[in-house]
């Protein structure tokens, strides 16, 4: 049990300047009651997160709720202060699922409050199996007697709670929601490490609650984890001491304006060139962390085969992917608690037409022309329609031929095509087939035929023309010589 330490000093906004007159204009001040979002999986580590914080700010009003009887249709709703309980309501809702209560109660009740409590922040603490990126999408869409949800309030920042002794336990367990009463409707199937994760990463804070006595280094592997998990996110460690200073904690997790609300989901943060992990394969107090990136798409059989093997030697996993067999979409990749999942992000932007791009964000549009590929059409290029593309794959034209702007890329196409040049003299064109990759040049071999008289070399080559097939290439659109057998030398 921690000891209440309450230490008192003046705001940054209380403070009184020695020199009133200036020259510079006041910065507008933003009215709205500002809401500090508190989530976590631990109710004990939450809720004395939460009193706490209540302690170190009379003013400050907390908003709860209790799922226990939402799949009757039932939730229970508290608001109170650090002196009183102001509200304790059960509160009926038509369909019991956890974005409806976001809709119908949970948001409306916040604006509610900062209409009958102007100059009071909110404290808006989540019932465990609610993930806080839930609140924020419901938050986008969400009118409230004709006014937007982000007119009345401010959404200053998402804390996370994590209690120090259960969440390792928590990370690698591969219990369901459901294993331990906890899921919030009958078609809640989410794991246990699932929320755990998600309540973890969409935060701009994490609260590592610690017991007294607790070990030091026990606590430094945490906060390791926690940042591989989160590296964006400030973290706030309440120390092994007995006593508890509410006002500092209050100082370090409220009024800090971390929260984003253009920041896209943690999926799509890829998409916008942001970071979404730390690579540092070495051993650092037990957690390895890998980022791996490739410009080759992924064959479909083969990553069904290693996702077990990922998922069984890895607490999590997350990112995006390109895959051979759709290749014109990107793939959101996940795993946590043992279950994998896999969803669709939108269209690659090479995918789309040019019209098009304006409905993504200018983060994006930005990242892709950094990282664009060299022989494709860059997307400052797309808007300039007389400056012509460099070659594709497949264009025969000589390099004499293509655009100047490119000069490297033309000087990259001539070495390809001497060296493609020497290639064919000895083999024709040849592709894998799909049981032994995707997109993927044929090893060079040598052909056994080439050794012999000639007459033999004559009636082999007749053969394997009579054999050879001419099919277009699905990407390209090139026709391409596919062999059923052994490639050969033909003039």
């Amino acid at each position: 049990m921690k000891t209440v330490v309450i230490t008192k000093w003046a705001r940054q906004d209380e403070r009184v300047s020695a020199n009133p007159i200036t020259s510079v204009l006041p910065v507008p001040v933003d009215q709205r009651p500002a809401v500090t979002v508190l989530s976590g999986f631990s109710t004990s580590a939450v809720q004395a997160t939460a009193r706490a914080l209540l302690i170190a700010d009379d003013t400050l009003i907390a908003v709860r709720h209790d799922l226990t009887g939402l799949r009757h249709g039932l939730v229970s709703r508290t608001v109170e202060s650090a002196a009183a309980v102001l509200e304790h309501t059960a509160v009926e809702l038509v369909h019991g699922c956890v974005s409806c209560t976001l809709r119908e109660d949970v948001l409306p009740t916040l604006v509610r409050l900062a209409r009958e409590h102007p100059g009071r922040d909110l404290l808006l603490v989540l019932p465990t199996v609610v993930e806080p990126e839930a609140v924020a999408a419901a938050c986008v869409h969400c009118v409230v007697d004709g006014t937007a949800v982000t007119d009345a309030v401010r959404f200053d920042s998402y804390v996370t709670v994590v209690d120090a002794d259960t969440f390792l336990d928590d990370l690698a367990s591969p219990d369901d929601l459901r294993d331990r009463d906890l899921h919030a409707a009958d078609d809640d199937h989410r794991a246990v490490a699932e929320v755990v994760v998600h309540q973890v990463e969409f935060s701009d804070t994490v609260v590592i609650w610690s017991r007294p006595g607790a070990d030091g280094t026990d606590i430094s592997r945490l906060g390791t984890l926690i940042h591989r998990l989160a590296p964006w996110a400030i973290q706030v460690d309440t120390g092994t001491s007995p006593n508890l200073d509410c006002t500092a904690l209050s100082t370090l997790v409220r009024g800090t304006g971390r929260h984003d609300p253009g920041r896209p989901g943690l999926l799509g943060l890829a998409l916008e060139g942001r970071p979404i992990a730390v690579h540092d394969p070495d051993d650092d107090h037990g957690v390895t962390s890998i980022v791996f990136r490739t410009r080759r798409p992924f064959h479909p059989d083969r990553l069904h085969d290693a996702l077990e093997d990922l998922t069984e030697h890895a607490l999590r996993g997350r990112g995006q992917l390109w895959i051979a067999s759709q290749p014109d979409t990107a793939i959101a990749f996940e795993f946590a608690g043992g279950g994998t999942s896999l969803g669709s992000l939108g269209y690659w932007l090479a995918a789309l037409p040019a019209d098009r791009w304006t409905e993504t964000s200018d983060e994006r549009r930005l990242a892709a022309d950094l990282d664009w590929d060299p022989l494709l059409r860059r997307p400052a290029d797309r808007a300039r329609p007389d400056r012509p593309a460099p070659r594709p794959p497949g264009d025969h034209r000589t390099p004499e031929r293509l655009p100047a702007h490119r000069p490297r890329t033309r000087r990259r196409i001539r070495r390809l095509a001497r060296a493609t040049r020497s290639v064919r003299r000895l083999l024709p064109a040849h592709r894998l087939t799909s049981d032994q990759g995707v997109d993927q040049p044929a090893r060079v071999r040598q052909d056994r035929h080439l050794v012999g008289d000639e007459q033999h070399l004559q009636d082999r080559q007749a053969q394997q023309r009579a054999e050879r097939t001419i099919e277009p290439d699905r990407r390209t659109g090139v026709r391409r010589v596919v062999a059923d057998t052994d490639p050969v030398t033909h003039p």
